[in-house]
C-alpha cells in the first residue's frame, strides 16, 4: 500500500479523489443558495438531507486541513499532490463556511434535512482527505532520506576529492578535444586521472554511440535505443588518437544487444583502423560480455589487442541489483574464453561501496584469477546521479591496500587499488 501511494498512479487517483470530492461539495452548496429549495434536483436534495449532523465532521476535517498545510509548505511533492492538496484545503473551508449559513439562517426546508446519501459523501471525503495526508506524511519521509543522502554525499571523506588537472599536456589535449568534438570517455565521465593520464599519454575513446542498451543501476550513460551504427566511427576514433598523439589507447564501448553482432564487427574496425593509422600505439579493449556469444567474442580475438579487459564490477551476491541484464558467471566465462583462446592479458575490475562485505570481495579477487586474469583494478563506487545506487560506504585507503596485497598474493601481474582508481588508471603499465 505505502508503494501504491508514493507511486504516480497512487498521486494521480488519490489527488482526483481530493479534488473530486471537495469540488462536488462546493458547488452543490453554492447550488443551493443561489436556487430556490422547490428548483432543486433530487440529487440536490438528497446530498443536503441531515447536512446539520455532519457540520462537525467538516470542522474537524478542516482542523486536520490546517496542520496539513503545514507539513505542505515543509515537503517536496509531486505536481499533482500539490495541486490536488491545495484545491482540497480551499474547496474544505468554504464548504463548511456555506453549510454553517445555511443551518443557522435555517434556509434549508426541514423536510429536505432527513437523509442517508449525505453519509456516503462524507465518507468519500474523509477518505480523500485522509489518504492526502498520507502522501504528505510520505513524501516528507522520502524528502528527509533524500536530504540525508545529499548531507552524506557532501560529506565525502578527505581521500575522495580530487584535485583539479592541471599541466601542459592536460592544457594541450583538452584544447584539442574541444576544437575537434573527441569522443573521449575521461571528459564525458569526468574521470578524476584525466590529468594524470593525459600527462602520460593514455586516453580512453567510446564506441558505438552514447546510448546503452542496458540499464546497469551504476553507470551514467544513457539507456534507450541507440541510434545507427557509424561505419565511419573506426577512422573517427583512428584520428583522434592521431591528433592527441596517444601512446596508449583504451577503446570501450556501450552494449548493443540490439544488434545481431553486438557491436562487434565494429570494434575489430576499430583496432584494425587504429593499427593502420596509429602503428605504434598499444591497445586495450574495454569490452561487453556479448552475452557471451563466442563468434562475437572471436572476432575480438582474432585483432589480437594487447590487453583484454571485461569488468565483473561487483560482487557476485550483487550483480543482479548493479548490473540488472548482466550475469557474474558470463562475465567469468567470457575472461576464461579470451585466455584460453590466446589472448595474453586479460583484465578485469571491481568497484566497492556499493553494500558488499569484506570477505565477498576476496572471493570476488579469488574468482577472477581462477579463470586467469591477469590484472585487476579496484576502485570506490561514486554514484552518478540521485537515480542511481547511492554509495553504502566508502572505503579507507588501508583497507584498499589490504586488497591490493591479497591480489598480488593470489598472483596477479598488476594491481591497481585505490579509492580513485578506475578501469583504465595506469592502463600503459599493464602491456608490460
Amino acid at each position: 500500500m505505502i508503494e501504491l501511494y508514493t507511486s504516480n498512479l497512487g498521486e494521480a487517483a488519490y489527488g482526483l479523489i481530493a479534488i473530486a470530492a471537495f469540488s462536488t461539495m462546493l458547488s452543490t452548496t453554492i447550488t443551493t443558495l443561489d436556487a430556490s429549495p422547490r428548483a432543486m434536483s433530487k440529487t440536490i436534495q438528497l446530498l443536503f438531507k441531515r447536512l446539520k449532523s455532519y457540520y462537525l465532521l467538516w470542522l474537524f476535517i478542516l482542523s486536520l486541513g490546517t496542520i496539513a498545510i503545514f507539513l505542505f509548505l515543509l515537503s517536496e511533492m509531486g505536481k499533482l499532490v500539490q495541486i490536488a492538496t491545495v484545491l482540497s484545503f480551499i474547496t474544505a473551508p468554504l464548504y463548511a463556511f456555506l453549510n454553517y449559513r445555511l443551518v443557522i439562517s435555517k434556509q434549508m426546508p426541514e423536510k429536505f434535512r432527513p437523509n442517508k446519501e449525505l453519509r456516503v459523501l462524507s465518507i468519500i471525503g474523509f477518505l480523500s482527505f485522509k489518504s492526502v495526508t498520507i502522501q504528505l506524511s510520505l513524501h516528507k519521509r522520502k524528502m528527509m532520506e533524500v536530504k540525508e543522502k545529499i548531507v552524506e554525499h557532501k560529506k565525502k571523506p578527505e581521500w575522495i576529492r580530487v584535485k583539479l588537472p592541471t599541466g601542459k599536456k592536460y592544457t594541450e589535449l583538452r584544447g584539442l578535444v574541444e576544437k575537434y568534438k573527441l569522443n573521449t570517455i575521461c571528459t564525458s565521465g569526468s574521470c578524476p586521472n584525466m590529468g594524470e593520464c593525459w600527462a602520460e599519454g593514455t586516453a580512453t575513446f567510446m564506441t558505438l554511440g552514447n546510448i546503452c542498451t542496458r540499464s546497469c543501476s551504476f553507470c551514467g550513460v544513457k539507456t534507450g535505443r541507440p541510434s545507427a551504427v557509424d561505419w565511419a566511427e573506426p577512422d573517427k576514433v583512428a584520428n583522434s588518437i592521431k591528433l592527441m598523439k596517444i601512446k596508449h589507447a583504451v577503446i570501450t564501448s556501450v552494449d548493443r544487444d540490439d544488434l545481431k553482432d553486438m557491436g562487434s564487427i565494429i570494434w575489430a574496425e576499430t583496432v584494425n583502423a587504429i593499427r593502420r593509422i596509429n602503428p605504434n600505439t598499444t591497445l586495450e579493449t574495454l569490452i561487453p560480455d556479448f552475452q557471451g556469444n563466442k563468434r562475437n567474442i572471436d572476432r575480438i580475438i582474432e585483432v589480437a589487442p594487447e590487453v583484454v579487459s571485461h569488468n565483473v564490477e561487483t560482487v557476485r551476491r550483487l550483480t543482479r541489483k548493479v548490473r540488472v541484464q548482466a550475469k557474474y558467471d558470463t562475465s567469468l566465462d567470457v575472461l576464461l574464453y579470451l585466455k584460453n583462446n590466446g589472448i595474453k592479458r586479460t583484465k578485469s575490475g571491481i568497484m566497492l561501496g556499493l553494500g558488499e562485505e569484506e570477505n565477498e570481495v576476496y572471493e570476488t579477487l579469488s574468482d577472477l584469477r581462477n579463470v586467469n586474469v591477469d590484472i585487476v583494478t579496484i576502485g570506490q563506487y561514486l554514484q552518478p546521479s540521485k537515480k542511481h545506487l547511492p554509495v553504502q560506504s566508502f572505503i579507507t585507503p588501508d583497507q584498499f591496500r589490504n586488497y591490493e596485497i591479497f591480489a598480488k598474493e593470489l598472483g596477479f601481474r598488476h594491481v591497481e587499488s585505490g579509492p580513485l582508481v578506475r578501469s583504465s588508471y595506469k592502463a600503459h603499465k599493464h602491456i608490460k
